[in-house]
């Protein structure tokens, strides 16, 4: 005979599984409402960061375009006054 042991014919034994204390369900039940919270609280501070690198983000592209439309508006307003400048010498109106 083999020294493994056989099971019996007809018996239906499960495989023994383990069964948790009410204070050890308590505790791993415990222990993943703190592990939820805490991915939690990490998405919630990613979402932050990356809201605040696209306002920066806009802030920078406000400014430019401001910036740029200022230099375009100075521009505009010398090129308008040259304008001026130059009917008012064809027309005898500058004396």
């Amino acid at each position: 005979r083999p020294l493994v042991a056989l099971r019996r014919r007809g018996s239906s034994q499960k495989p023994k599984t383990h069964k948790f204390s009410f204070k050890q369900k308590n505790l791993l039940r415990k222990m993943a409402d703190n592990k939820q919270a805490f991915q939690a609280g990490q998405t919630a501070g990613r979402t932050e960061e990356k809201g605040n690198v696209l306002i920066e983000k806009s802030k920078d592209a406000a400014t430019g375009a401001g910036a740029s439309a200022q230099t375009a508006g100075q521009k505009i307003a010398e090129a308008a006054g040259g304008a001026v400048n130059f009917v008012k010498e064809k027309t005898g109106l500058g004396k």
